[in-house]
């Protein structure tokens, strides 16, 4: 279950806080407002790594490893909400998608938690999602 943390190395170096993370974010959810120099400035995400992808959907499973290998704690997927998705029915899919892909992390021996999805149409702040599951992800580190 905690087989990746032998691999962590951090993806910045010292100097910041929080622990290494993976966020893929759809490039809708850029002009949402969820841009790169608010997450790098929240508590907690001091060493986040934003990820933009044209759409969420384009997400393949080997960077997800690539990015766990690479010492990432943790891997966000964030997307634009499903009323402002071009893609009829795209955040839907890549839901299903990502659950199929925790699956495959826990066969492989991470902890299917470490993969986690944030819809930005869901309501909420995603920054504060984000900081959350940084925490939760420290925690899981310390157990």
């Amino acid at each position: 279950m905690n087989n990746y943390r032998p691999v962590c190395r951090p993806l910045v170096p010292g100097g910041y806080s929080g622990p290494p993370l993976a966020v893929f974010v759809c490039q809708r959810a850029y002009y949402q407002g969820l841009a790169p120099e608010l997450v790098s400035t929240a508590p907690g995400l001091g060493r986040a790594r934003l990820i933009s992808l044209p759409t969420a959907g384009a997400l393949d499973p080997l960077w997800l490893l690539k990015a766990l290998e690479a010492g990432a704690l943790g891997v966000a997927v964030i997307t634009c909400g499903e009323e402002s998705c071009r893609h009829a029915g795209g955040a839907v899919r890549v839901r299903k998608q990502l659950v199929r892909f925790q699956k495959l992390l826990g066969e492989l021996g991470y902890d299917p938690s470490c993969l986690q999805w944030y819809c930005l149409g869901s309501g909420g702040d995603p920054l504060a999602w984000l900081s959350g599951f940084a925490r939760g992800l420290v925690q899981v580190g310390k157990s």
